[in-house]
């Protein structure tokens, strides 16, 4: 009987933006509020921006799950605290963890946005 495989780079990716996604979608609806909320006079195009990151971000997570699924991977706890999130998941029958820094999280949500926008983050374009 040959051993399972361990966790690959792929794999610990897609666990790590399946915890980043979910908060993205909440950072992106809060920015969406705030932006109804404000008297800006390109709001719209402000908001639709915004809903066409959220969709992006609905069907990256769409993706990854089934992802998942087809590989064994299971997320089943996830915890936010001050500090950062907390995760555990199994994959193969093997249990890990996972601990993101909230700076962390906050630059991998920029990159994400800036893909889903299509907008360059480095000076100069």
């Amino acid at each position: 009987m040959s051993p399972r495989p361990l966790l690959t780079q792929d794999e610990f990716h897609n666990v790590k933006m399946s915890m980043i996604l979910p908060v993205m979608l909440d950072v992106l609806q809060q920015d969406m509020k705030k932006m109804n909320q404000s008297k800006l006079r390109l709001d719209v195009v402000y908001i639709k921006s915004l809903d066409k990151a959220q969709e992006c971000v609905l069907k990256e997570l769409l993706q990854l799950k089934t992802e998942h699924k087809k590989k064994g991977i299971r997320i089943y706890e996830e915890t936010r605290t001050p500090e950062g999130i907390r995760g555990k998941f199994q994959c193969r029958g093997y249990e890990h963890t996972i601990f993101l820094l909230w700076e962390k999280v906050r630059a991998e949500m920029l990159v994400k946005c800036s893909e889903y926008l299509q907008v360059s983050l480095t000076e100069g374009g």
